[in-house]
């Protein structure tokens, strides 16, 4: 199931990747403080590098991502980047040391035990919460955009909708 949203999530990326130009990716939205939808689609991508790069070092530190700045200005680097991802997401559950430093001003780090199942659902709800910003910086920049109607929604949230909207409507 991790896996089949896992690709879910990033087909529908790549959906609204295919609507737009490298020019509309790269530009810079006023409502997003000047970031761009390859920024914060890169946010979402390296996340998931990060993953991937557990399978091997049994640690994440999400940190330290790579912040290629291929992946915010190049379309097809962007959609390279979601193959790869696809290829390799799909591996055994296993444990990992998630590593997170919250204080700006010191160098001192807290180790989480976590699993990868864990943290591919973490990158889940953050790849939709994600979708959410993109679809307000899709809309701003090219308001006609088609969208998918669940488009930037978690799945909990689209049941809750639908449940209210039986119960008011039945």
């Amino acid at each position: 199931m991790l896996f089949e949203k896992t690709k879910q999530l990033f087909g529908q990326l790549e959906q609204i990747l295919d609507q737009i130009t490298d020019e509309e990716y790269c530009m810079p939205i006023l409502i997003f403080d000047n970031a761009t939808l390859g920024q914060h689609t890169r946010h979402i991508i390296e996340h998931f590098q990060s993953l991937i790069e557990s399978q091997k070092t049994k640690s994440i530190n999400y940190g330290l991502r790579n912040r290629d700045i291929a992946i915010e200005t190049d379309l097809n680097s962007c959609k390279c980047a979601i193959n790869n991802i696809i290829d390799a997401i799909e591996v055994p559950d296993f444990v990992l040391n998630l590593i997170q430093d919250y204080l700006l001003e010191t160098n001192r780090t807290m180790h989480i035990p976590s699993s990868y199942y864990r943290e591919i659902n973490f990158n889940i709800d953050h790849f939709i919460h994600h979708q959410a910003l993109l679809k307000i910086g899709l809309h701003y920049i090219k308001p006609n955009i088609e969208l998918t109607q669940n488009f930037g929604y978690a799945d909990a949230t689209i049941k809750y909708k639908m449940n209210v909207h039986t119960q008011l409507y039945t």
